[in-house]
């Protein structure tokens, strides 16, 4: 590394600044710069010490790698992301005028640590070389204009200072309020974060376009995937190829991974139709209620929420229940199928929202929120609990503040370093999004953590990236604020921002393909008559900025579906007919609808069919009225993008609700088996009670869709106890029915006739 370092400062010595950076044309932008400020509406401003920071920093290794070359496409496109927005345009130009003046000397060395620090970023191999080299991370860059990193203080201090601002508007102690706000699961009131249909499931909490048969259309590249497996079974549907999602069942092809309400898994020999092994929902921690799991070679990680609690006394006549919510991974070696060993768990501050696979690594998120006791009566009570925790005390017997186990959230018993926590230039609540990954190699340590001073409202994954998405309302529109981090081998850092007109229906959306970001927006207008809303389409450069965008379309509709397949984009409004748009994106400047196709109802869910195939499943509604009739299911011929047509659909008239439309993890597509399966629920009109059902459909152009299988599921007392805890999954040609008591199976060559069925209600 020395002679990388002496190579970068001898071609250096002889820097002649780019014309770019000469201080009398810095200072004429610093002025223009000054006037379009001054016109500018953003939502967070930097503090002028932090944009200094930044700007300096990175304008030093702009001129010190100048001349030695060393920066290779993906690194300039990295730092035109750190110096994308007007107000880092702004803060560089503030301070260049300094760095010009810095000696030959100083600048190649600082530009030798800086590149230093990048090539050893760049390391992407596992093991102690990869993780010392991501340790080099420039924590300290501040992405754009709405967020940086400041202390512990200063977080303390304005959190501090907004409880005091809530008090003084509305009164000390909660005299304003009838009764304290409803708890969160980690002690802390429901701050109201809003979910999103197709995170019902786990988020409850998602990422790219995704389908069983996708990849028949390209669809690895562009980002969208769904069921795929390396042998002949299903997996778990994906919204993006290589980024594995948790799930409640699972298969590796010889044995299926069956989670249970309770959040205990049971371990099933597939062909034998026998439980081998049963994971309970309990930890060396407290009790857990895990929520989903992954099944990687021998490896079985399971996520969700860890519950501690203990009795406690505020005097001698007075008890309460101590209790504390946090997130959990904890994984299991299935070397030993029969037994397995658990190897390592780590914990998170919040409530769990999801997480995603990449690789060895998987990637975790919560919500941490800390509401002020004081001004909801519980001051002495609140404080009284926390002074309790054992880990509150273990904090403050190694001398770590009191407030700050508090108000800073922590990752496996740590809190969050200051550098690691992105914060607004303004707080108005002590709420967090938490992030952290772990290797499973190394399952009980942590490779990095950030945390965001706000919250997610809805979550897009890629393999090198976490998009972010925040919706904001104000009084007269819904603006999507968009954040981008970056994952680089277990390393999260953030990168950029942006905000967009328009509510963002659902995550398939919204899909990242070729370098750029597409985003698919209903925006609602604030005069309170839904018949003015619009529809707008926008494409993201690498550094979120706006590139290409397509408004006003289908006024007074309401985007419900959609799919992105490389190039093109599928969409679905609706008011009393169903427009399915084409949008060709293959020009991310030039955004096209080129087609556009009318029929009755809506599709709520889109899901590729192989080669010029979209099913559609949604409802059929009355043209005139817009009454509901039932569930359809379309099927659409998109071979040429230009002339959509409905080839061919079935209506299911006694159907209320149908678990595909918002948990798409529950849809079994793949069209090489030639399987469509969901649940669907209806009240029984002679029993006057609600009843599910598993639907399996096949499809043929001739024929259409074909019904193969309609099992009841279970008793109204089971459907309520355990709602969501059935699927469907396939190991070579058997069809399985999970259910949250019970397997069945069908023999899927010999016209889906029943083979076997197993109980799930005792242990092994």
């Amino acid at each position: 590394m020395e002679d990388w370092k002496k190579k970068i400062k001898d071609s250096a010595e002889d820097v002649k600044i780019p014309e770019g950076l000469d201080p009398d044309k810095m200072q004429k932008k610093l002025e223009e710069l000054d006037k379009i400020k001054k016109k500018k509406v953003v939502f967070y401003r930097r503090p002028a010490a932090v944009i200094g920071g930044l700007a300096a920093a990175v304008v030093l290794m702009f001129v010190g790698t100048w001349k030695a070359g060393l920066w290779g496409d993906s690194e300039k496109s990295q730092i035109a992301m750190n110096m994308q927005s007007e107000e880092a345009a702004y803060a560089e130009a503030a301070v260049a005028e300094e760095a010009v003046e810095e000696t030959t000397e100083s600048t190649a060395e600082s530009a030798a640590e800086s590149t230093e620090e990048a090539s050893e970023t760049a390391v992407e191999e596992d093991g102690d070389t990869a993780d010392q080299a991501a340790d080099e991370y420039t924590a300290d860059e501040k992405f754009n204009s709405f967020y940086h990193t400041t202390t512990y203080d200063d977080i303390r201090g304005q959190i501090e200072d907004a409880w005091e601002e809530e008090e003084r508007l509305y009164g000390a102690n909660g005299s304003h309020l009838e009764s304290a706000p409803e708890e969160s699961a980690d002690g802390a009131a429901d701050v109201g974060v809003s979910e999103s249909k197709d995170e019902a499931s786990m988020e409850s909490t998602t990422e790219d376009s995704a389908d069983t048969g996708a990849a028949d259309m390209g669809a690895a590249d562009a980002g969208d995937a769904e069921e795929t497996s390396g042998g002949d079974y299903s997996s778990t549907n994906l919204q993006v190829e290589g980024v594995d999602e948790g799930d409640i069942i699972k298969t590796d092809g010889t044995y299926i991974y069956a989670m249970k309400s309770s959040g205990s898994v049971q371990i099933i020999d597939a062909k034998k139709l026998k439980v081998i092994a049963d994971i309970p929902a309990e930890s060396d921690e407290g009790q857990c209620e895990y929520s989903e799991m992954y099944v990687d070679k021998e490896k079985l990680v399971l996520v969700g929420n860890l519950y501690t609690s203990g009795l406690q006394s505020d005097n001698a006549d007075v008890y309460y229940m101590a209790q504390r919510y946090e997130t959990i991974m904890v994984t299991y070696d299935l070397s030993n199928i029969d037994h397995p060993q658990k190897t390592g768990t780590v914990t998170q501050d919040g409530n769990y929202r999801t997480s995603r696979k990449v690789g060895d690594h998987v990637y975790i998120f919560s919500d941490y929120y800390r509401y002020n006791e004081s001004f909801y009566g519980y001051e002495t009570a609140e404080v009284a609990r926390e002074s309790s925790m054992e880990d509150v005390t273990e904090s403050k017997s190694e001398g770590t503040d009191m407030e700050d186990t508090q108000l800073i959230p922590r990752v496996n018993g740590e809190l969050i370093p200051e550098d690691d926590i992105y914060v607004p230039d303004t707080i108005d609540q002590c709420s967090y999004l938490v992030m952290s990954s772990v290797n499973l190699k190394n399952p009980d340590k942590v490779v990095d953590q950030k945390s965001l001073i706000d919250s997610g409202s809805q979550f897009y994954i890629t393999k090198g990236s976490v998009y972010v998405i925040q919706n904001d309302w104000g009084s007269d529109q819904c603006i999507s604020n968009v954040i981008r981090f970056q994952l680089t081998n277990g390393r999260i850092r953030g990168v950029s921002a942006a905000a967009l007109k328009g509510e963002l229906t659902d995550t398939f959306a919204i899909n990242e393909y070729d370098g750029y970001l597409r985003v698919l927006l209903t925006d609602w207008r604030g005069d309170g008559r839904f018949s003015n809303q619009v529809n707008r389409v926008y494409v993201l450069d690498d550094r979120m900025k706006i590139c290409g965008e397509l408004n006003n379309i289908a006024k007074g509709e309401t985007i419900y579906s959609a799919r992105f397949m490389k190039d093109t984009g599928y969409f679905v409004t609706y008011r009393n007919t169903d427009p399915l748009f084409t949008i060709d994106l293959s020009d991310p400047y030039k955004p096209e609808i080129i087609g556009e196709l009318k029929v009755t109802g809506f599709s709520e869910y889109l899901h590729f069919y192989g080669n010029g195939k979209l099913l559609g499943i949604g409802w059929e509604t009355d043209p005139d009225t817009g009454a509901t009739l039932g569930l359809k299911l379309s099927m659409y011929d998109i071979s040429d993008p230009t002339k959509v047509k409905e080839e061919n659909k079935i209506l299911l008239k006694d159907v209320m609700d149908c678990t595909a439309l918002y948990d798409y993890k529950r849809v079994l597509v793949d069209p090489e088996k030639n399987i469509i399966g969901f649940c669907v629920g209806n009240y029984s009109v002679s029993e006057d009670e609600y009843q599910e059902r598993y639907l399996v459909f096949s499809y043929d152009e001739q024929k259409g869709f074909s019904n193969k299988v309609d099992q009841v599921l279970g008793s109204p007392e089971a459907y309520y106890s355990g709602y969501g805890y059935t699927g469907g999954l396939y190991i070579q040609n058997d069809l399985y029915v999970v259910e949250e008591d019970k397997i069945t199976v069908y023999d899927m060559k010999n016209n889906f006739d029943k083979t076997g069925s197993l109980e799930l209600t005792s242990e092994k």
